[in-house]
């Protein structure tokens, strides 16, 4: 009986491995920054940066790596723009990560 429990113990340890390895992901150590276009608010402003910095991402490392949601160390600029009565412009910055 206690060989299988071992037995038991060690599949699960196995499975328990695989599963942590399948859901690491790989980051670049360099920073992708992306900068939008001027826009009425932060938020549209913040969605257009971010378009720019997954489109910036995939040119350099691929389209693995364009993904905002799983990008690390991310940074988020923003400020008025400049006589534009009010729009916001914004840059983010980001390490790529791929799964």
């Amino acid at each position: 009986m206690p060989r299988r429990l071992y037995l038991i113990a060690g599949i699960l340890a196995g499975l328990v491995v695989m599963s942590a390895t399948a859901d690491a992901k790989t980051c670049r150590s360099e920073f992708v920054a992306g900068h939008g276009h001027p826009r009425s608010n932060v938020g549209h402003a913040q969605a257009s940066a971010i378009r720019a910095w997954r489109a910036w991402a995939e040119i350099e490392y691929g389209s693995r790596y364009k993904s905002w949601t799983r990008a690390e160390d991310k940074s988020y600029d923003c400020h008025p723009a400049p006589g534009l009565g009010g729009k916001a412009v914004c840059t983010v910055r980001a390490r790529p990560c791929r799964r």
